[in-house]
């Protein structure tokens, strides 16, 4: 089952990762962090996600990374907002299913890894000017 939207404050775990499944995901915390201990959560989003603040996601472990998985789009509540997005995995996958800013632009989006590659299926991403 899934919601029409959930509203996402900051979100820390000590075991386990994060998985949310809505139409919309609202992200209006500033951090997802699912490495508190040693081995990390992975993070799925599935559905559309709006970042309400510029947003963290962490989930580079101190003995074990994991992914990082967007499967739709991901916008800007409002491009003039200057929204950013960091993503941290270590050496765990970033995979972006959907465009980047397309209806409202990201002012930057960042990965954070310590090995290549970020995966984003070619999708595009739209700078805010």
């Amino acid at each position: 089952n899934s919601a029409s939207s959930v509203d996402v404050q900051n979100v820390t775990t000590r075991d386990g990762g994060l998985s949310l499944t809505a139409t919309t995901i609202n992200l209006e915390g500033t951090s997802i962090s699912t490495d508190s201990t040693g081995t990390a959560g992975a993070v799925s989003l599935t559905g559309a996600v709006v970042l309400k603040n510029n947003v963290s996601i962490d989930t580079d472990g101190k003995a074990f990374d994991r992914n990082v998985t967007f499967s739709s789009t991901v916008n800007a509540d409002v491009a003039a907002n200057a929204r950013t997005l960091t993503v941290t995995t270590g050496v765990g996958a970033v995979d972006f299913q959907g465009d980047i800013g397309a209806s409202q632009a990201l002012q930057r989006y960042t990965t954070l890894k310590r090995t290549c590659c970020m995966r984003s299926n070619g999708k595009r991403f739209k700078k805010a000017m």
